[in-house]
């Protein structure tokens, strides 16, 4: 599995020195699991491309939701810029709006992404669950 994550995070490298170090290391954690040692009569063929296929989706999986978390990440570093303390609340606020609510140019949401299913409406589940404020009290004007 790490062999795989590692090969997925150096396409998005940018430095292709980094990048070429990065596909070694990822080469030698692979070349762990080719049949040169004998081990091929105990292990078919079959199960080792089962098992190499878990391991990728299993590569796959924590990309995704390590991306999710950096990319909430980078939008609470541009708030804590400006505001420096954010309250558990806000926190909170900004988490949800982040993975229910800020869609990609494909139109899907990191809540989305992340569970592989569309979730609810966030804005619905608002106007169902909220009360609406109250209506503010007249205020007396002083005749002088």
């Amino acid at each position: 599995m790490p062999g795989h994550y590692l090969k997925l995070a150096a396409r998005r490298h940018r430095d292709i020195d980094r990048k070429t170090e990065i596909l070694q290391k990822s080469q030698d954690l692979l070349s762990v699991v080719n049949c040169t040692d004998g081990y091929c009569d105990v292990i078919s063929d079959c199960k080792i491309k089962e098992l190499e296929k878990a391991a990728k989706s299993c590569a796959q999986l924590f990309q995704r939701s390590s991306s999710c978390v950096e990319g909430r990440n980078a939008q609470l570093a541009l708030r804590h810029q400006g505001i420096h303390r954010l309250s558990d609340r806000h926190l909170k606020a900004s988490t949800i709006m982040h993975n229910y609510y800020i869609k990609r140019r494909d139109g899907t949401t990191a809540a989305e992404r992340f569970f592989e299913a569309k979730p609810n409406d966030l804005f619905e589940f608002l106007l169902n669950n909220v009360d609406y404020p109250a209506r503010p009290r007249n205020q007396l004007k002083l005749v002088a």
